[in-house]
């Protein structure tokens, strides 16, 4: 019996854009949801998209907005993996959340929000062009 795309469960991953249609209808496709935070709707497209597509304008500040929110996500991954790596220095967890800075420690807190924002725009922008 094969999967999404024609994969037959041997580990191997077919067909992206399928398993990306498949998490748009279910919400439930982990390949689908990794393409779905990396993938960026072609312009060209959008402006063609028929009544319900963004403006030009929409559409670059959705795609700046989530830019914005990528590179945070980046600076959020970094001060993840110095925790990390520099945990063994601290007495336990709580004492390095402690030592950060307020602004760290804010940005880590709203990953989730971030991710989620990410997902919106991802969304709407889809939504748009089809």
């Amino acid at each position: 019996e094969s999967g999404i795309g024609g994969s037959m469960g041997d580990n191997r991953i077919r067909c992206l854009h399928e398993n990306f249609a498949h998490f748009l209808a279910t919400g439930r496709n982990v390949v689908g949801e990794y393409v779905s935070r990396r993938v960026r709707p072609c312009p060209a497209c959008l402006a063609h998209a028929g009544e319900n597509s963004l403006d030009s304008d929409e559409v670059r500040k959705l795609e700046a907005e989530r830019q914005s929110i990528e590179d945070t996500l980046q600076y959020v991954e970094a001060l993840l993996l110095r925790n990390k790596a520099q945990l063994d220095s601290f007495v336990d967890e709580a004492a390095q959340w402690e030592a950060q800075s307020e602004e760290d420690r804010q940005h880590i807190l709203s990953k989730p929000k971030l991710e989620k924002r990410v997902d919106e725009i991802n969304r709407i922008l889809m939504d748009r062009t089809s």
